[in-house]
């Protein structure tokens, strides 16, 4: 669902957009108006003479249509009006039409019109601020304010345009009654971009809806910054089948929706133990079977992290992944387990090691390992002895492992490419009857 958090502002973008140029519109947007009122003049008559006047928001420019053989074409030849908020139609200029009258009856229906168009255009602009915001700050009460904001936008744009389809009409009865036909008014171009805005805006209105009530795994409230890295993944853990004594822990709702919130996937059939001590870097995938033991701690003073993956680990099926220990005078004493970017654990695979660095690959099969550097990688159904320590861009395999070859120095790519592709492709596979 991260994606589809962006919709709602490009519909409002896409509004605001739209609104945005008709509220500029003639004559600073030529090609944008409102309102256009023609004299009738027949194709086969040609003249110089301003036979049609289109309004803008701005002003009003005057012109006429040239006729060709690729059709009508309409030429102002430069008579516009200096743009400004609320204008007259000066006499002199209505001379050219031979109608004084037409100003008094077209004004009083586009007054109305003219200023509501940059009113509806500012408040979708605030409404597409407030939906950034809540992008970014995914709160209730900030979702809920989101929601208002673009309902109040939706309602101005829509009664906008009901103006535009209203009031122009009636401008069009009386200026054809008061001319006896001699001029047509008809709607202009920014009428039609209004309404693609309303739509984009109700749109809008139904996916803030979606958001604010939290529907669909939209817009949930997300952990605090401070424990948004902190793991929560799995909305149903189960408990532990491998004979020990402890068991899995159910996630809190905050620590869910942290844990989604970095984009990591789990599996509802992966076992995680001591959610609370275990720290995911983002996009870490957790695959079906897999075993995570963070609830194996030292008990006493300390940091509380047992287990920490970096950006996209790739944990896959039935491995075990458990932090290493010591015994003193019998008793059990677990040190924390740190795992680079980048790193791909396969199916199967027992995880004791004290440190993996970045971009780092782990056959399927193998045994327990110690300190792994970076762009290191381990074949299949390898044993790395106890103390081991793999180096930099270096191949271990086989049982016992030993050095096998170095790595090109393109392993870090390579590796980089691998572990994002695996991670956009999977899909956590759900436990039978769900």
């Amino acid at each position: 669902m991260y994606k589809s958090r962006f919709l709602v502002p490009f519909l409002l973008f896409s509004a605001w957009v739209l609104l945005l140029l008709v509220s500029i519109s003639l004559p600073i947007i030529k090609p944008i108006y409102i309102l256009e009122v023609d004299a009738k003049v027949s194709p086969s008559v040609q003249t110089s003479i301003a036979t049609s006047i289109r309004f803008g928001v701005w002003g009003m420019c005057l012109g006429f249509y040239r006729f060709g053989p690729d059709g009508a074409s309409w030429d102002d030849a430069g008579s516009c009006t200096p743009p400004r908020l609320g204008y007259t139609v000066d006499d002199a200029i209505l001379q050219l039409t031979g109608q004084k009258d037409l100003a008094k009856i077209a004004l009083k229906a586009l007054m109305g019109i003219l200023i509501l168009h940059p009113i509806a255009c500012g408040l979708v602009f605030l409404s597409l601020l407030a939906s950034l915001v809540t992008t970014w700050h995914p709160v209730r009460a900030l979702n809920v304010i989101s929601l208002i904001a673009v309902i109040l936008s939706a309602v101005a744009a829509t009664i906008v345009f009901v103006i535009d389809i209203v009031l122009i009409p009636i401008a069009r009865q009386k200026v054809e009654e008061a001319t006896k036909n001699a001029l047509t008014v008809a709607l202009g171009n920014g009428a039609w971009m209004t309404l693609g805005a309303v739509a984009a805006l109700w749109l809008g209105v139904i996916g803030a809806s979606v958001i604010a009530c939290g529907c669909f795994g939209c817009g949930k409230r997300r952990g605090r910054r401070a424990k948004k890295n902190q793991y929560g993944g799995a909305e149903k853990l189960h408990s532990l089948d491998n004979g020990s004594s402890a068991t899995a822990t159910e996630m809190s709702p905050r620590q869910s929706e942290g844990h989604k919130q970095q984009g990591n996937k789990v599996s509802r059939r992966a076992t995680i133990a001591g959610p609370q001590n275990i720290i995911l870097g983002g996009k870490t995938v957790i695959a079906s079977g897999a075993i995570i033991r963070g609830d194996l701690r030292r008990t006493g003073t300390g940091s509380a992290v047992v287990i920490s993956l970096g950006r996209y680990c790739l944990i896959s099926e039935q491995c075990i992944m458990r932090p290493p220990y010591k015994t003193y005078r019998g008793n059990f004493n677990y040190y924390p387990m740190k795992i680079g970017d980048h790193v791909h654990i396969g199916a199967g695979t027992v995880v004791e090691a004290a440190t993996i660095g970045n971009h780092v690959e782990i056959g399927k099969n193998c045994g327990k390992f110690t300190i792994i550097k970076d762009c290191a990688k381990i074949d299949d159904n390898s044993i790395v002895p106890p103390n081991t320590v793999i180096p930099a861009l270096a191949r271990f395999g086989g049982s016992p492992a030993q050095f096998i070859e170095e790595l090109p120095e393109s392993t870090m790519e390579n590796v980089e490419i691998h572990t994002k592709g695996y991670y956009s492709r999977f899909q956590p596979q759900e436990p039978a009857g769900h």
